[in-house]
């Protein structure tokens, strides 16, 4: 082995290995965090909770939808949506809050791919347009890009705001994309008002079953899964979409 492949093998797969694991524990303390700053404010009539209502709670029932708003404008701005599905909760109970969540990040991550394609489309394809993989990975995401955005919704191996504007600039048709995400985020969207419902109710133990099956299911859906596609793929992000591809193709 040369030296720069003893370096390369010292220093370049072992800080993949962690980032990949880092990636969902992060993800996963994010939400213990503020499931957990919630609930503080909560027990001790904290200005943070009752902060978030006093703006949303004059609207009225132009309330949710001024808040899935805001959603959608931090998904484009690729804040992380895990704080806007857990606020969404807070304010309007696990019912609205999941319907409020869910509309915010479909219309966010449209909002990404419609960004995504207005700014960075011609660019990439004129960087990029002569490579095969590209444009086998391309090809097949304009002509089964609704069935390929929701099998990567419901198996959270690329991060959710990356998938968005990366979508945007392959040939990915918006409608399908939309739907796809709405369909596809729906279950990890449930899990997490589900946990918020039961982790940030003031008094609640989070020792009681209920608590310990959300605390599971928070980490099954940002650690376990995560973890498990990645290891099983063993390949970044762009091999996995062209391994997609590549199942699509065959089955048309």
């Amino acid at each position: 082995m040369t030296p720069d492949g003893a370096a390369s093998g010292r220093s370049g797969r072992p800080p993949r290995r962690w980032g990949a694991f880092l990636r969902p524990v992060g993800a996963l303390a994010l939400a213990l965090a503020i499931l957990a700053a919630f609930r503080f404010a909560a027990a001790h009539d904290l200005a943070s909770g009752e902060l978030l209502r006093s703006w949303f709670a004059p609207l009225g029932p132009w309330g949710p939808p001024a808040f899935a708003a805001v959603y959608a404008a931090g998904t484009v701005l690729a804040l992380p949506g895990v704080a806007f599905t857990v606020a969404a909760v807070v304010l309007f109970g696990p019912w609205w809050g999941f319907a409020v969540a869910l509309s915010g990040a479909t219309l966010g991550a449209s909002g990404a791919f419609a960004v995504a394609r207005g700014l960075g489309r011609r660019p990439v394809v004129r960087r990029f347009g002569h490579l095969e993989r590209w444009r086998a990975v391309d090809d097949v995401l304009e002509r089964h890009g609704g069935v390929a955005v929701l099998l990567l919704r419901l198996l959270p191996v690329l991060p959710f705001n990356v998938l968005n504007y990366a979508c945007g600039l392959t040939g990915a048709r918006f409608v399908p994309f939309a739907v796809a995400t709405l369909v596809g985020m729906a279950p990890a969207t449930a899990v997490v008002c589900y946990s918020t419902a039961v982790l940030a109710a003031p008094g609640a133990g989070w020792a009681s079953p209920r608590a310990v099956l959300a605390l599971g299911l928070l980490a099954a859906l940002l650690v376990g899964l995560p973890l498990y596609w990645r290891r099983k793929s063993r390949s970044d992000g762009e091999r996995l979409l062209e391994r997609l591809a590549q199942k699509l193709e065959h089955r048309n």
